[in-house]
């Protein structure tokens, strides 16, 4: 299943949430220790010149956090599913801004971007809701 984000219409919710330049090392935390995320000669050697970058489950847990606020009116309840394609590298420090569009009462398609950056870092994404 997939949800286009509508063309033409503006989005019916935008949430932006900065994360921490510290980000990733909390991250460790959830047991990831896979160097691309700490370690930035690690993370040059794979192309990411900029440095390492942020875990997908953070990026994924801020962009839930996103629906809860804009779509279900911070009723986490109200989250049935969340549907991502991870496209492009965020890093810590960056701010992640999620437009979304409700499709109906149920389904929420969604834009996940970095501020200053004009491209998707989330493709294909969308959100049901109950």
């Amino acid at each position: 299943m997939k949800f286009d984000v509508p063309a033409g219409k503006a989005a019916d919710f935008e949430v932006a949430q900065q994360t921490s330049p510290e980000q990733a090392i909390l991250y460790r935390l959830s047991g990831d220790d896979n160097p691309l995320h700490i370690d930035a000669e690690f993370a040059a050697k794979l192309g990411f010149t900029q440095g390492p970058i942020l875990h997908g489950l953070c990026t994924f847990g801020f962009v839930g956090r996103a629906v809860i606020q804009g779509a279900c009116q911070g009723n986490a309840d109200r989250l049935k599913s969340l549907h991502v394609q991870f496209k492009k590298p965020v890093w810590p420090g960056d701010e992640i801004v999620t437009r979304g569009w409700n499709l109906d009462q149920n389904q929420c398609a969604l834009d996940v971007m970095v501020r200053g950056r004009d491209e998707a870092v989330l493709g294909g994404a969308y959100a049901e809701l109950q």
